[in-house]
């Protein structure tokens, strides 16, 4: 199980470019000021759409001079309301907007073929969202301040699925994570690690109830087989270090207070 999972590209490397970058040539057509008009600068950036006491208001569409092109509403000079936003590197993003930001719902898509869509909240991920990421690996459920905070789930491209809670992007809190090949985990979490008290589900049908820490079992455990051998006691970074019972199948027999070290799977 990966303990980086896949962190969502952050949305602040694909700032808006500057209303005010560069010097006005002028109104070459129409009004200005309290009208529709065309705005030019002298970098080749140029704004078409309505004015209010000389400011974009309403609608208006901004090209800008490295080919990033804003398409919707304004409010005092800034984008508001629906619009379209399509940044000169292909990403692109479609939904609400506040005072400048994204804010409300959207839909925004990277350039590497990732996309979120959901709730914004000036201009971070917030609330409730679907991420999907370039390989096809897809989370559903909450954010908070642009990263996975709360409840979700995250299932990536090999099938493996976490279902729970997170903490700033990571595994943390209760959850279950179900890997590719049908093991299953179900228990803490910490940082992105198995951590606290869980059961882990082996393929073969064999199963680990106790505690882990730092994604390997740790302190007391029962581990038991499909054939009902049962092993109690402690375990240190994934090693048997300390027996305190054996049942075999059947109940053959019981062993107790026995000492016995060793590796288990």
């Amino acid at each position: 199980m990966n303990k980086n999972l896949l962190i969502i590209p952050a949305l602040a490397v694909l700032l808006f470019p500057n209303l005010s970058i560069a010097a006005e040539i002028g109104c070459i057509k129409g009004d200005c000021q309290n009208g529709t008009g065309i705005l030019v600068f002298h970098n080749g950036s140029r704004y078409e759409g309505t004015f209010k006491e000389g400011k974009y208001s309403d609608r208006g569409v901004f090209t800008f001079a490295n080919g990033s092109v804003y398409e919707g509403g304004y409010a005092h000079g800034r984008y508001h309301g629906q619009g379209t936003f399509n940044y000169a590197n292909g990403s692109r993003y479609a939904g609400e907007f506040k005072d400048g930001k994204y804010h409300g719902i959207g839909k925004f898509t990277f350039a590497n073929g990732a996309r979120y869509s959901g709730q914004y909240h000036e201009g971070n991920i917030q609330r409730q969202g679907t991420f999907t990421y370039s390989d096809g690996s897809e989370y559903i459920g909450e954010f908070s301040n642009g990263s996975k905070n709360g409840h979700g789930i995250l299932t990536h491209a090999d099938g493996s699925k976490y279902i729970g809670e997170f903490k700033n992007g990571l595994y943390h809190g209760q959850g279950k994570y179900i890997f590719a090949n049908g093991e299953k985990y179900v228990g803490g979490f910490k940082e992105g690690d198995m951590d606290g008290q869980g059961t882990f589900i082996y393929a073969d049908g064999s199963r680990y109830v106790g505690g882990f820490k730092k994604g390997r079992r740790n302190s007391q455990g029962v581990y038991k087989w499909p054939d009902g051998t049962q092993f109690s006691g402690e375990f240190k970074d994934d090693m048997f270090v300390e027996q305190n019972y054996l049942v075999l199948p059947k109940s053959e027999s019981v062993k107790k207070g026995s000492k016995s070290k060793g590796a288990y799977r």
